[in-house]
């Protein structure tokens, strides 16, 4: 069994004290009902999960930029004193700093290449999936449902592919 209000109240939890330690500003915020920050640093928090990505000189790898050019460094810190401070356990097995490469809350991001969306693996095994049920000569409705859903939630990284399901659904009602 689980509360509805979960999602609220970790948000709740976490986002004021992340604001008063201006680890989530105006500057850096990403939320879905503004325009993505287009500073070198952005924060966000889903759920009980902060993430922080800064902007790095292309032809450098993450570890080469020196400490003190590193914009995403101090929200770390700073959001690191925040959790001590409330006394909120973290999950060290899940941070990660330094990464050009990662999955951030469901989505891939590869800073050297340019690439953000949905995690590849998971792409490909949907496409394998969808193609397998696309010759079988009968299905379910929930099967289906299953599936488009899950490419909705795929979809959501790549915003103009939305489009895409929004035609195949508007036809069901």
């Amino acid at each position: 069994m689980g509360d509805h209000g979960a999602v609220d109240y970790a948000l709740g939890a976490q986002e004021p004290r992340l604001e008063k330690a201006e680890v989530l500003t105006d500057e850096t915020w990403v939320r879905s009902d503004r325009v993505f920050p287009t500073g070198p640093v952005a924060a966000g928090v889903a759920i009980d999960d902060l993430g922080i990505i800064a902007k790095v000189p292309r032809a450098m790898r993450v570890e080469d930029v020196p400490r003190e050019q590193r914009p995403d460094l101090p929200l770390f810190e700073r959001a690191e004193a925040a959790y001590v401070e409330a006394n909120f356990e973290g999950t060290p097995a899940k941070d990660r700093q330094g990464c050009s490469t990662d999955v951030l809350i469901g989505t891939e991001l590869q800073g050297r290449e340019g690439y953000e969306g949905a995690p590849r693996d998971c792409a490909l095994v949907l496409s394998l999936l969808s193609l397998f049920a696309a010759t079988l000569p009968l299905t379910t409705p929930y099967a289906l449902d299953v599936l488009s859903g899950t490419w909705t939630a795929l979809f959501l990284a790549r915003r103009p592919l939305l489009g895409v399901l929004h035609g195949v659904k508007k036809d069901r009602g």
